[in-house]
């Protein structure tokens, strides 16, 4: 066995665990011009890169194969499944025989489909063309201990079941030191209750102690209300007027607007929020309709009733509040329903999402009464 294997094996664990989106196992089969090749593989993906570690047996020789692979990929929506496109390269080293190690170039096409809020069936189907030619001896041009780089052409189909933790894992979260503290520095302080960037978040913060929303929740409930207390002073503070137009348009509209309401938090507008995210997010949909047609103020209808005005707001891809409140503050239509006089109820949720990552509902209504 080749002193390399264990190198190579390490080094696509680290990068299999270091802060992949999902993960996932299943089989494949490799079916070349001169072999065939059956297996089982572990996966790692994030948005666009995918990494696997793969054990195969070469039925033609009985040759055991252990294969390092890295892909590109690119996913998009498409009738409810995620579909790419894949460039992927693979090492693969031959652990009983004293033969030439294999390298892979192959591209194809992937495809996921959500069986669970959190798991999901994936189908790839991957083409290695033929980049090399051999000798008119039939002998390869390249000798023992060479990577041959797709000598013969061939098909991979691999067949596995997925799973999206709720939040990515990295190795840097359990490592067992971060680096030294500098001498003399004092240890990092946790903010106080009542203050947050100098803000007196006294009576903001008026979802800090409900039971039904996460932290995340709470804070995109006090990012509401910070940007609706003192406008000018949020978007002095968090708004940057030269990143675009749209960034500019928020920032110049804050600066001329007035002091808000504080919006209290309700049950019923949180659980119609997250039943949008755990209706699209798995399935990778956009927007305020759900898969099954219904719309923001029927899913609000769901969980009690709402009088005067009702509008939602839908984030993707921002994983803290601020980011989600500044991404929605810097489209006009977003911007209008957090800044709304009118308003005086909300509802949040976040959860990930098949294609952006992360998303975030808002709902908004004059007033509202749980059922």
């Amino acid at each position: 066995m080749k002193k390399n294997i264990s190198v190579f094996a390490i080094l696509a664990l680290v990068i299999l665990l270091n802060g992949c989106l999902t993960y996932g196992a299943g089989g494949l089969i490799n079916n070349h011009d001169n072999s065939h090749e059956i297996g089982a593989y572990l996966f790692g993906s994030t948005r666009y890169t995918e990494t696997t570690i793969s054990y195969g047996l070469n039925e033609k020789n009985q040759e055991n194969l252990l294969g390092v692979g890295l892909s590109l990929r690119y996913s998009f929506s498409l009738m409810g499944m995620s579909v790419y496109p894949l460039l992927n390269v693979e090492y693969q080293n031959i652990l009983n025989k004293q033969t030439n190690d294999l390298g892979w170039v192959r591209f194809g096409g992937g495809m996921d489909y959500w069986i669970l809020s959190n798991m999901y069936v994936r189908g790839v189907l991957l083409y290695a063309p033929s980049m090399f030619i051999i000798d008119n001896d039939g002998i390869s041009k390249y000798q023992n201990d060479v990577i041959q780089t797709n000598m013969v052409a061939g098909f991979t189909c691999r067949l596995a079941l997925g799973y999206r933790p709720k939040s990515s894992f990295s190795l840097a979260n359990i490592l067992p030191f971060k680096g030294k503290q500098p001498a003399n520095t004092p240890p990092a302080q946790t903010p106080s209750p009542t203050n947050r960037d100098g803000w007196d978040i006294r009576n903001l913060d008026t979802a800090r102690n409900v039971n039904y929303l996460s932290d995340l929740e709470k804070d995109v409930i006090l990012e509401l209300n910070m940007a609706r207390s003192d406008p000018k002073k949020y978007a002095q503070m968090y708004l940057n007027p030269n990143k675009s137009a749209a960034a500019k348009e928020a920032y110049d509209e804050l600066m001329r607007s007035s002091s808000l309401a504080v919006l209290q938090p309700r049950r019923g507008l949180s659980q119609a929020a997250k039943d949008h995210v755990l209706d699209t997010g798995p399935k990778g949909i956009t927007g305020h309709t759900g898969s099954d047609g219904s719309t923001l103020s029927q899913r609000a209808n769901r969980h009690g009733t709402w009088r005067t005005g009702i509008s939602e707001n839908c984030s993707y891809g921002m994983s803290t509040a601020r980011d989600i409140n500044i991404q929605l503050l810097e489209s006009s239509g977003h911007r209008a329903n957090i800044m709304n006089g009118n308003s005086r109820v909300v509802g949040v949720a976040t959860g990930p999402h098949r294609q952006y990552s992360q998303m975030c509902v808002q709902k908004f209504a004059v007033d509202y009464v749980d059922k």
